[in-house]
């Protein structure tokens, strides 16, 4: 198995990728660049527990940011990709066959 491969294996045995759910919160941050928590409850329905502990491994992992924001109407977080999730997605998304994402 060449390299490249071993590489895509072993980032997809990462704690952070062996589920679709956080797969998928990272592709639709890659898309949409940031979105408010309950954008992605929308987006993804799921219960909101879950998405809170996708969130939370994924942000331990560095691949993504959430940051407070004040709102008119209540507070509320932005999630949006560090360069450590983009990079990890664009690896993900040549390795599927899908080319480099957009630049």
């Amino acid at each position: 198995m060449d390299e490249r491969k071993s590489e895509i294996i072993e980032l997809l045995k990462s704690k952070a990728l062996n589920n679709s759910v956080r797969v998928a919160i990272i592709t639709i941050l890659y898309y949409s660049g940031s979105l408010s928590f309950s954008r992605l409850l929308e987006l993804l329905q799921i219960p909101k527990s879950s998405l809170e502990f996708h969130i939370k491994l994924l942000e331990e992992e560095q691949l993504i940011n959430v940051k407070d924001v004040i709102r008119p109407s209540r507070p509320g977080v932005s999630i949006s990709l560090t360069e450590k999730g983009r990079e990890t997605f664009k690896k993900l998304s040549e390795f599927m066959g899908g080319g480099n994402g957009r630049e």
